[in-house]
C-alpha cells in the first residue's frame, strides 16, 4: 500500500491510498540479528544481506517490524541454532549499522 505524497493521514479507504503491485523483487539472507530492546523478547531486528557477484553477501539493512510474540521467539530460537562467531555479511562494521549485533 502506499499513500499519495500530498495527501493528509485519514483512516479506512479513501482515494489516497493506492494498492500498488511490485514488479521489482529481490531476495535477501539473514546474516545476523541484533538483541531486543525494552520489553521486546527474542530479538531487535534482522541483518539481511544481499548477494553481490564480486563481494559475495554485503550488508543491505536491518528489518524489524511485522514480527508478533511467537515469530520474535520461533525466528531467535532458529538463529541461535544456526548462530557462528563472524557475520556472513562481508561488509559489516562494527559502526552503527552493527550496533547491538549477535
Amino acid at each position: 500500500m502506499s499513500k499519495r505524497l500530498e495527501s493528509t493521514y485519514s483512516p479506512g479507504r479513501t482515494g489516497a491510498w493506492l494498492k500498488i503491485r511490485c514488479g521489482k523483487r529481490q531476495d535477501f539472507v539473514v546474516g545476523g540479528m541484533t538483541r531486543p530492546r525494552n520489553s521486546r523478547a527474542g530479538f531487535g531486528a534482522l541483518l539481511i544481506g544481499a548477494n553481490n557477484q564480486d563481494r559475495g553477501l554485503v550488508y543491505a539493512g536491518r528489518v524489524g517490524s511485522g514480527f508478533d510474540d511467537a515469530e520474535l521467539a520461533s525466528i531467535e530460537k532458529a538463529l541461535r541454532r544456526r548462530s557462528r562467531e563472524t557475520s556472513p555479511l562481508a561488509d559489516l562494521k562494527k559502526g552503527a549499522e552493527a550496533r547491538g549485533a549477535l
